[in-house]
């Protein structure tokens, strides 16, 4: 019976995170309105300059939402309201990974928002480095005019807003 006791109280503990493993996140953890605070692709070709969009192609007022529901949004704020919706999708999470899946990215195109990208997730933040073969980088920045297939590393950071 000890043996049982033991047993249920240690998964319990495990399950909690308190015995070094990580809880999983819930919706209510990861659900709001996050900014942009580091957007950069790097193109893998040393001949390829780095280019930092943030500011540029992706500008300060967009942003991500994510909903208790399991909805997932790009907007861009004009002041205190939604001005345009870009993106509209889902997410799920495992553990402190938060996936998303776009249906439609709209302007945005594939390289400035893969339709699909899972982020580690936790305390208000969420980080990504995705590698993307074959952009076409003439459509992201006038930078690269004539470079329509690239490979690419995306480093992207968000967090929540207040």
């Amino acid at each position: 019976m000890r043996a049982l006791t033991l047993l249920a109280t240690i998964l319990f503990l495990s399950g909690c995170g308190l015995l070094g493993g990580a809880a999983d996140l819930t919706p209510f953890e990861v659900a709001g309105r996050y900014s942009f605070t580091e957007y950069e692709i790097q193109p893998t070709a040393e001949s390829l300059r780095d280019l930092d969009l943030l500011g540029d192609e992706v500008s300060r007022d967009l942003t991500l939402v994510l909903t208790e529901t399991g909805e997932a949004r790009i907007e861009r704020l004009r002041g205190d309201r939604v001005d345009e919706t870009y993106g509209i999708g889902s997410y799920e999470i495992s553990g402190r990974t938060v996936r998303l899946r776009f249906r439609d990215v709209g302007d945005l195109g594939d390289v400035l928002m893969p339709r699909s990208v899972e982020f580690d997730a936790g305390n208000g933040r969420l980080s990504s480095n995705v590698f993307l073969e074959g952009v076409n980088l003439e459509e992201v920045s006038n930078d690269y005019s004539g470079i329509t297939r690239a490979d690419v590393r995306l480093q992207l950071s968000l967090r929540t807003m207040n």
